[in-house]
C-alpha cells in the first residue's frame, strides 16, 4: 500500500479558502482564481460540509414527497372521490397526521448519519 507524501510545500501566506467553493465559476475571468486545500483537516471539513448539504437536501426532498403522497395520495384507497361521504376526516387520517411529522425528522437523522460517514470516508482518503 502506497503511503501519502506529506512533503508538499505550503505557501507561507496560505489560509484556508472560504466556504462554499474552491473554484467560483461565476464572474469575470480575471476574478476566478482557483483555491487549494493543503491540510487534511481542511479537506475533511470541505467534504463533510458538502456531503451534509447534498445528503440533507436530497433526503428532505424525499421526505417532502413521502409526506405529500401519504397525506394526499392515499385518502381514497380504491374508492372514487365521492364515495367517502362528503370528504369528512376519518380516525385513520387523524392518526396519520399525528405521526406524519416524524418522517422529515427521521429522514434528517438518517441524512446526518450518512453524511458524516460518507463525508468522513471521502475526506480522509
Amino acid at each position: 500500500m502506497a503511503s501519502r507524501s506529506t512533503t508538499t510545500t505550503v505557501n507561507p501566506g496560505y489560509h484556508t479558502p472560504p466556504f462554499p467553493s474552491l473554484y467560483w465559476l461565476v464572474g469575470p475571468s480575471d476574478v476566478v482564481k482557483p483555491a487549494y486545500l493543503y491540510h487534511i483537516g481542511d479537506v475533511w471539513r470541505f467534504n463533510l460540509f458538502w456531503t451534509l448539504i447534498i445528503y440533507g437536501a436530497t433526503h428532505m426532498a424525499a421526505a417532502f414527497y413521502a409526506v405529500v403522497i401519504v397525506w394526499w395520495g392515499g385518502r381514497g384507497g380504491s374508492k372514487g372521490k365521492g364515495e367517502r361521504g362528503g370528504g369528512s376526516r376519518t380516525k385513520g387520517d387523524f392518526n396519520k397526521g399525528r405521526v406524519l411529522w416524524m418522517v422529515p425528522v427521521v429522514y434528517a437523522l438518517i441524512a446526518g448519519v450518512e453524511g458524516v460517514l460518507a463525508g468522513s470516508v471521502v475526506g480522509l482518503m
